[in-house]
């Protein structure tokens, strides 16, 4: 009896051992990434914040910084290095990022750069993307959608409810937000696949979390690479994705009013803002509804006029051979947008751009 008596004590004193043995490495992760480890919280901020940190530091301290916040379509189409070898030619040297997550829109736009600020990161000329399409009162759930409470900070929890909310979809984050917090070996799992072991990770629904990206953010996008039955499909997809959408096209709601917050953050910083109107091909131009885009056009003119912020419009730079699908565009073609607009900037100074065409117009 007395012997089954110490057994049962030894087993309970050993399940209470790996019980708190359990919960300190819980409590250990979860400090980490909310301190040092901004990769797990956020895969793609913290790689990018990560990147950007070490491209600083290379370039020299003292150098302006220019950062473009944007979605996919700034992925593809700014390379950073066009913008710095300009600068340098010209002998106004900068450091120059892009900053492009997949998905983003003019809320995840204002969450990247009010977590910037709070990590030291402030840009001498800040790039924004503008995307017609996210900017309705239909704001596609891949801007919106992009932040589960796992993938936020404590801090910005009021901000994703406050916009939540302006949607129709009023709920609190805090209860999800802390029963992840307590769990973050199961929350944040995929980022700990992803660092830990890569090749397990599942391309179905993860793709984004392996895109590559060349040191200034910038992930390239070879003719070569993408042959004509990609073309095709990719064309189809952004049909699925955005023909709906735009054929019943309506200005405004929670989307434009987090455009006009981050520039409202801006202009109280001082950071020089440029709105940038993203290269869109005929094809894709020919989806919205008609009379859409005047609509569009006086919007973002207003913005500039409001918050004394350039405008430059690239919406009718490009044909559609120099797109994968009509708006995500292929490398040559990025090149040549990147001078572009780098040479837009530079006539304004090291930190402003001027000369943009009005807002664009069909």
């Amino acid at each position: 009896m007395s012997h089954q008596v110490s057994l049962s004590s030894e087993a309970r004193r050993s399940l209470c051992w790996g019980l708190l043995v359990f919960a300190a490495i819980q409590l250990s992760l979860a400090i980490g990434i909310e301190l040092w480890l901004p990769q797990l919280r956020d895969p793609l901020y913290g790689d990018k914040l990560h990147q950007l940190r070490r491209r600083i530091a290379a370039g020299g301290p003292d150098k302006p910084l220019a950062i473009m916040l944007g979605s996919s379509r700034t992925i593809h189409a700014f390379d950073a290095a066009q913008w710095e070898e300009l600068a340098e030619s010209r002998r106004r040297p900068m450091v120059a990022y892009n900053f492009g997550v997949p998905g983003a829109g003019p809320l995840t736009q204002l969450v990247c750069l009010r977590r910037l600020l709070a990590d030291g990161v402030r840009p001498d000329l800040l790039l924004v993307e503008v995307f017609p399409p996210m900017l309705t009162g239909t704001t596609p759930a891949f801007d919106f959608g992009q932040f589960p409470p796992e993938r936020l900070w404590r801090r910005e929890l009021g901000l994703i409810e406050r916009y939540s909310q302006a949607l129709g979809v009023p709920a609190s984050l805090a209860p999800a937000w802390y029963s992840a917090w307590c769990a973050p070996a199961f929350s944040h799992r995929f980022a700990l696949q992803r660092m830990l072991w890569p090749r397990l990770l599942p391309t179905e629904g993860c793709g984004h979390l392996l895109a590559q990206f060349d040191p200034g953010g910038w992930n390239r996008l070879e003719p070569a690479a993408v042959p004509r039955e990609r073309r095709v499909s990719g064309l189809k997809q952004a049909k699925r994705e955005y023909l709906g959408l735009l054929t019943n096209y309506e200005l405004g709601g929670p989307a434009c009013a987090a455009l006009e917050e981050l520039l409202g953050i801006c202009h109280q910083e001082q950071i020089a803002t440029v709105l940038v109107v993203m290269p869109e091909g005929p094809t894709f131009q020919s989806w919205y509804r008609p009379g859409a885009w005047p609509q569009v056009a006086d919007y973002i003119n207003r913005l500039g006029r409001r918050f004394a912020t350039p405008v430059v419009n690239a919406h009718d730079w490009m044909s559609d051979e120099q797109f994968v699908d009509s708006h995500h565009l292929l490398a040559p073609a990025a090149e040549d947008f990147s001078k572009r607009l780098a040479g837009l900037a530079a006539e304004g100074g090291p930190h402003t751009a001027s000369g943009g065409t009005p807002a664009p117009r069909r």
